[in-house]
């Protein structure tokens, strides 16, 4: 990898580097777009969790799983 780096440091100039860089970036950019839009379907298509509701308050409930950090630690 160095090799190639120093090759292309002495055949082209900044401004082509530069271009270059943009054009990995983007093939880079599009490729994980591709990939999550490809992945999109499943997400969306898998089940939805039912709230229940015991008569009981939803709000109190979720004030406690956010005091005892479950919710921002996935546990």
């Amino acid at each position: 990898m160095k090799k190639y780096i120093q090759h292309v440091q002495d055949t082209h100039t900044p401004h082509e580097r530069r271009q270059v860089a943009m054009r990995i970036a983007a093939v880079v950019t599009g490729l994980l777009f591709v990939a999550w839009l490809a992945t999109l379907g499943v997400r969306l298509g898998g089940t939805v969790p039912a709230v229940v509701d015991e008569g009981g308050s939803g709000a109190a409930a979720a004030l406690e799983a956010v005091q005892e950090g479950s919710v921002w630690r996935g546990y």
